[in-house]
C-alpha cells in the first residue's frame, strides 16, 4: 500500500514545477471558493429547483439532504481522526520531520517531491524553511476536503447522475488532483477520505431513509410550502457548504473561548 502511494504520488506531484501556469491555476482554484467548489453548491441548486412533478421533487430533495448529512458526517469524521493521527503535510516529509513514538524522537521517512513553482507554494517553503507551520499542516490524515466535496459530489450524482457527474468531474480534477500535485496531500490521505465518504454515503442512504424517513418528509413539505424562506436557509447552508464549514468552525471556536 505505502509503496502505491508512493509511486502514484511520484507521478502526480512529478507534474509540479514544469507548467508554472498550472501550478499557479490549481493553487488558485485551491485557495479561491468561488473556483473551488461554487460549482458544486450550484450544481446543488440546479438539482433542487430542477422541474417535475411533486413526487419526483420529494424524491429529488429528500436524496440531496441526506447528500448534506452524510458530507457532514464525512467531515466530522475526517476532522476528528485528523486530530488523532499526527500526520504532515508530503511538503512538510521532504524535509526532516521527527514524530514521538513511545517517549522515543522517530524520522518520518523522507518523501521526495517537485517543488511547485506558484506563489503560494512558494511562501509556503519560505515560512517553513524559518519554523513558520501552520498546526493543519501537521493533520493531514485523512483530506478533509476529497472526504466532504467527493461525498457531497455522489450526492448529487445520486439525484441527477448527470449533474452529478459534473459535479464529481470537477472535484476530482481540480480538489483531489490539485492537492496531491501541490503536494498537501498524498493518494492515501485522499483516498481515505474518498473511501470515508463513499461510507457515509452509503450508511445514510441504507439508515438515514428509514430512521428519519418522517424528518425528511417534514423538512421537503416545509420547502416547498415556503419556498422564499427555504431558498435563503438553501444560500446559507450552501455558503457554508462552500466554505467547508470553516466559517462556522471559526463561530464555535469564538463561542468556546468565550465561554
Amino acid at each position: 500500500m505505502e509503496s502505491l502511494n508512493l509511486l502514484l504520488f511520484q507521478w502526480i506531484n512529478g507534474l509540479a514545477g514544469r507548467m508554472p501556469i498550472l501550478d499557479s491555476l490549481l493553487s488558485l482554484i485551491l485557495a479561491n471558493d468561488l473556483l473551488k467548489s461554487a460549482l458544486l453548491g450550484a450544481c446543488f441548486c440546479c438539482v433542487w429547483n430542477r422541474a417535475g412533478s411533486a413526487d419526483e421533487l420529494q424524491s429529488t430533495r429528500k436524496k440531496l439532504l441526506i447528500a448534506l448529512i452524510a458530507a457532514l458526517m464525512t467531515l466530522a469524521g475526517t476532522t476528528v481522526i485528523s486530530h488523532l493521527v499526527v500526520h504532515p503535510r508530503p511538503y512538510l516529509l521532504a524535509h526532516r520531520a521527527y514524530r514521538l513514538v513511545e517517549n522515543e524522537l522517530q524520522e518520518f521517512p523522507r518523501l521526495d517531491y517537485r517543488q511547485p513553482l506558484d506563489n503560494r507554494s512558494q511562501a509556503r517553503l519560505r515560512a517553513m524553511e524559518q519554523g513558520e507551520i501552520p498546526s493543519n499542516d501537521l493533520a493531514s490524515f485523512p483530506s478533509d476536503h476529497a472526504g466532504f466535496f467527493v461525498c457531497l459530489a455522489a450526492g448529487i450524482g445520486l439525484a441527477a447522475w448527470r449533474v452529478g457527474a459534473i459535479a464529481l468531474t470537477w472535484t476530482v480534477a481540480a480538489i483531489v488532483f490539485g492537492k496531491v500535485m501541490l503536494a498537501m496531500h498524498s493518494p492515501l490521505e485522499v483516498g481515505t477520505g474518498m473511501l470515508m465518504a463513499v461510507f457515509s454515503l452509503l450508511f445514510c442512504y441504507a439508515f438515514a431513509r428509514d430512521l428519519f424517513a418522517t424528518t425528511l418528509a417534514r423538512v421537503v413539505n416545509w420547502t416547498t410550502r415556503y419556498p422564499a424562506v427555504a431558498a435563503a436557509v438553501l444560500f446559507v447552508a450552501l455558503f457554508e457548504v462552500c466554505s467547508t464549514m470553516e466559517h462556522t468552525k471559526e463561530l464555535l471556536a469564538a463561542i468556546g473561548r468565550r465561554i
